[in-house]
């Protein structure tokens, strides 16, 4: 046996004064969450597929000093197939059988509801109108074209969602296009599903008219990864205002995959023939439907601190440090300056791990709109203190 983890998101948290290493797949294919520690974390660090138990047994030992007997090696091999994040048959059985299961249902499940947000249809109407009531009235000058709008849970961001929510309720537009961040590698740049959106308050249709405008314009299908597009959180999170605006409204669900590549090598994603296409043919749909489309780009900033990566939890320097990183991203992307915002990331080497990268790129590069204007900015300190999210709302406008 050479146990093999899958791809896992770690993040650090305090138990009775203890800190331990926690570990979840950021895929939701596993609900299972794992804590380590010492030296069974490192045990687990070269689970890699190339090592045999016994070759682990050794290597613990050569670092710690200390012998791991064989049954419990097995035990922890065998809890964490158990947990699904091992690359391991047991976890490929399963998998097949999430994607039939999703590929066969009526409608793509309200995943996060009782996690992300309420369950409960009552109290989640409740939140988020009392949090739209808070938020100061408007004047409405220009036709609004499209949001800026988080996807980090309501808990943390609620408020921020409900300025960009209550700028597109002054749009009688019918269908709306979601550009969300895809949290797990894509096999393709850009990945849409058909399926129509559950959510407590019932359930929200896709334009697959548009879809077909879309994909007819690319000249190929944008179906792929669906067992992405049943656990990602950032477009769900937006169908759950959109059906609470409570008017008929068809959803355009498109995910996001990473843009590090062209980061690291300093070129524009344009030069890339898939994003080229894809936003040229997003672009001409957007026109094609005018004033009866609008678009959000669902994305979250900065994610620092040692939850994300770094040596250090954030402290009142760092935060005003990626403040201003965040405020010159802002300043470009309600310029409509697509290649201006994708630049302050790639000329800081992505320092800030700006979540929302893609979407908003592509929003803005796609967007039918003369101007925009932030409505809020937030940065969101975990709890724990060892890391914090940046989330802003902004609105675009088309003049009347």
């Amino acid at each position: 046996m050479k146990p093999q983890i899958r791809p896992v998101e770690a993040f650090p948290v305090e138990v009775d004064g203890r800190r331990i290493i926690c570990l979840r797949d950021p895929a939701n294919l596993s609900p299972r969450v794992v804590g380590l520690a010492g030296p069974t974390l490192f045990l687990v660090s070269l689970m890699d597929g190339t090592r045999t138990l016994r070759d682990l047994q050794s290597a613990v030992a050569k670092r710690f000093s200390d012998v791991i007997p064989l049954p419990d090696l097995e035990r922890l091999v065998e809890e964490l197939d158990e947990s699904l994040l091992l690359d391991s048959p047991h976890f490929r059985e399963h998998l097949a059988r999430m994607e039939r299961d999703y590929l066969e249902a009526p409608h793509r499940a309200a995943t996060h509801a009782g996690s992300g947000y309420e369950a409960d249809a009552d109290a989640l109407a409740a939140r988020l109108d009392g949090w739209i009531g808070a938020t100061a009235p408007r004047e409405a000058l220009d036709r609004v074209a499209g949001v800026i709008a988080p996807h980090i849970a309501f808990q943390r961001g609620g408020p921020t969602y409900a300025w960009a929510y209550r700028e597109l309720s002054r749009s009688a537009a019918e269908t709306v296009v979601v550009l969300g961040t895809s949290h797990v590698p894509l096999s393709r740049y850009f990945s849409v599903t058909r399926k129509d959106f559950a959510t407590p308050f019932g359930t929200i249709p896709a334009d697959t008219a548009f879809l077909d405008s879309l994909e007819e314009r690319m000249g190929e299908r944008l179906e792929s990864d669906p067992l992405v597009h049943r656990g990602e959180h950032s477009v769900e999170l937006q169908a759950v205002w959109l059906q609470r605006m409570g008017r008929p409204l068809r959803i355009v669900p498109i995910l996001c995959g990473s843009l590090h590549e062209e980061i690291a090598s300093g070129a524009s994603p344009r030069e890339q023939d898939e994003v080229a296409r894809f936003l040229e043919a997003l672009g001409a749909t957007l026109r094609e439907y005018g004033e009866r489309a609008v678009v959000i780009a669902a994305a979250d900033l900065a994610h620092v601190g040692t939850g994300f990566g770094d040596e250090k939890p954030p402290d009142a320097a760092l935060l005003r440090s990626v403040e201003d990183g965040d405020r010159a991203s802002l300043d470009a992307a309600t310029r409509l300056d697509a290649e201006g915002f994708f630049r302050v990331s790639q000329e800081e080497n992505d320092r800030r791990r700006v979540c929302g990268l893609a979407p908003v790129y592509a929003f803005l590069a796609a967007l039918d709109a003369d101007h925009g204007e932030l409505l809020e900015y937030r940065q969101c300190v975990d709890p724990s203190g060892f890391r914090t999210v940046t989330i802003a709302s902004a609105a675009f406008f088309r003049k009347r």
